[in-house]
């Protein structure tokens, strides 16, 4: 991803690092270093700059290649704080558009078995996609495709066209 921004001169991109160093910025962009509980560079590390990422952002654009469990934490996140997220699907080379927990429902399905049940024994995904369900249908979920259209459209369009181009 950052290869990407940094061969197009993207320069508004902030980089989230755990700690006081960052593991990667290639485009030596502004950091935001997020303190973790954890001493342990393990899971839950960088768990924390995740969680501060997904609140601060508007939307999240993920690669999940249907095994990282880190990319998905960050879905997870993003949908608990009612935040669209476009997942590109390398296995399948496609997108998909999460904005509810069924969403990502239907994207696990997609998972082999294997990891399927690994996914499941992390994150106890089936109680964790319940409990999605019954806070959306408890909650009026005021999305950004609502609030900032042209933002997210504008994102959209960008998609859209590396994917044209990709083909």
């Amino acid at each position: 991803m950052q290869n990407y921004f940094f061969n197009k001169k993207y320069r508004d991109v902030f980089v989230f690092c755990s700690g006081e160093k960052c593991r990667n910025n290639v485009g030596n962009w502004c950091t935001r270093n997020i303190e973790s509980n954890s001493n342990n560079r393990d899971f839950n590390y960088y768990a924390a700059k995740d969680l501060q990422m997904a609140e601060e952002a508007d939307f999240g654009f993920m690669i999940w290649d249907a095994k990282s469990k880190g990319t998905l934490h960050n879905i997870v996140n993003l949908l608990k704080a009612s935040k669209h997220t476009l997942v590109f699907f390398p296995p399948e080379r496609n997108f998909y558009k999460l904005n509810t927990f069924d969403n990502l429902r239907d994207l696990l399905k997609k998972c082999d078995k294997k990891t399927s049940e690994a996914l499941e024994k992390e994150f106890r995904l089936s109680v964790l996609l319940q409990w999605g369900e019954e806070q959306a249908s408890q909650t009026i979920i005021k999305n950004l495709a609502s609030t900032q259209p042209t933002l997210w459209e504008a994102s959209r369009e960008a998609i859209d066209n590396i994917v044209v181009r990709d083909k």
